[in-house]
């Protein structure tokens, strides 16, 4: 009795150092995506109003805006890995493993098990609605500065990084 006891206390234990060891692998990857996220928000808001500065207080809503964006999907992410870990595709592309399936039902139980979830949405609507009358100029107006060098400069480092994620991906596969 003692070693069956013994041996569902070892296999459990083994399992949860297992379950832990890859928790903080998921995160790692999707915690320095997240970096660089907010990186190229806060790079690009720097182009933008430097080459807009009549446009600096709307392109900070918009910036704003993405910031929240990508708190929002981190807490998605989260709660995707801990409830339904199957859903985060890790072994192909990068944009597999940021595009997560969510549902109605999940966004539900996140804001019951977390008001900031909620209070996140609710910023981010509140931004857009600020940024939506104005979005179509100020759209034809980012368009002349994305084909500026500083900015291309920042778009070649975001697409750089964004490579090494996913040869970060593929060593946790190799």
């Amino acid at each position: 009795m003692k070693k069956i006891i013994l041996s569902v206390v070892i296999v459990l234990f083994g399992a949860s150092l297992f379950s832990c060891k890859r928790a903080p692998k998921k995160d790692e990857v999707w915690e320095a995506y997240s970096e660089a996220q907010k990186n190229f928000q806060h790079e690009t808001y720097k182009v933008m109003s430097s080459k807009l500065p009549d446009d600096s207080e709307l392109l900070a809503k918009y910036r704003d805006y993405s910031l929240v964006g990508i708190e929002e999907q981190k807490m998605k992410f989260n709660y995707v890995l801990t409830h339904h870990p199957e859903r985060i595709i890790r072994d192909k592309k990068l944009y597999d493993f940021v595009h997560f399936e969510w549902t109605n039902a999940d966004r539900e139980a996140l804001h019951k098990s977390n008001p900031e979830a909620a209070e996140l949405e609710k910023r981010r609507s509140e931004l857009w609605r600020e940024i939506r009358p104005h979005w179509t100029q100020l759209r034809e107006r980012m368009e002349t500065v994305y084909k500026s060098e500083e900015y291309s400069k920042i778009q070649k480092q975001h697409r750089i990084r964004s490579r090494e994620f996913e040869d970060m991906l593929k060593k946790e596969h190799d």
